[in-house]
């Protein structure tokens, strides 16, 4: 397993002051870990996750470990997808890979995987000092975080992330050279349900916007030839 332990840090070149007004224009802010940082977090993202599959089945969320997802027979798999992309039509719905590394339950389950490290560092004191300087809130105490992967087929419908706790969402991408035809992207709607802006997976950029907030992850295409890559979460009143 990647050590990350020591190994993470903001990019030193970047001002969270000097960017404010960069990502009140734009909702993101590029190159926002040292370069090595971004490498090892990539890594351990593409071969040192305990992934499970995650989606609703009704008013439950449900997760697989990877392997035992994979390893149901076609037909029972087939039967399973169909449900998710039913319900997907005409309530919220997600499909995708994740590991949850800021709950207690999983670093438990899985202390060595390299992602709790992750978790940690972006709850460590530069982060949360960045985080106040960049949006101007001194009340945010502590980063949520889960890792995702998005392969073909996965998605995420409309939702707006309201809950009392929660500042802004944000998405710490890392996925390398996304082309457009791959689909993916970070969707935000206005109260029509019509789309009104977006972001490409990006590497190494992170994405900021206050919640509720309606917003939806574009499901990734067949053609696509990596998986989308991220680190997500909220910026939260409390400590995570």
């Amino acid at each position: 397993m990647t050590e990350l332990a020591g190994r993470l840090a903001l990019n030193p070149d970047l001002d969270p002051t000097a960017w404010s007004d960069e990502l009140a224009r734009t909702g993101r802010v590029p190159d926002l870990l040292a370069p090595e940082s971004a490498d090892a977090i990539e890594h351990a993202l593409k071969h040192e996750t305990p992934w499970s599959v995650t989606f609703r089945d009704g008013e439950r969320h449900r997760y697989y470990a990877a392997q035992d997802y994979m390893a149901l027979d076609v037909r029972e798999r087939g039967e399973t997808e169909a449900q998710i992309y039913g319900l997907a039509n005409s309530d919220f719905q997600f499909f995708y890979l994740n590991y949850p590394c800021g709950w207690r339950r999983a670093r438990e389950q899985y202390p060595d995987a390299p992602l709790n490290r992750v978790h940690d560092f972006l709850n460590s004191s530069p982060v949360i000092e960045f985080a106040r300087a960049l949006t101007g809130r001194a009340e945010i105490k502590g980063l949520d975080t889960q890792a995702t992967s998005y392969h073909p087929g996965h998605f995420m419908t409309k939702h707006d992330d309201g809950f009392t706790d929660r500042i802004y969402a944000y998405t710490l991408g890392f996925s390398r050279q996304w082309k457009s035809p791959w689909g993916g992207a970070l969707l935000f709607y206005d109260e029509g349900g019509r789309v009104i802006d977006g972001f490409e997976p990006a590497f190494n950029a992170l994405t900021v916007f206050s919640v509720p907030c309606q917003h939806a992850v574009a499901m990734v295409t067949p053609v696509a030839q990596a998986p989308r890559l991220s680190v997500v979460g909220w910026f939260l009143d409390q400590e995570a």
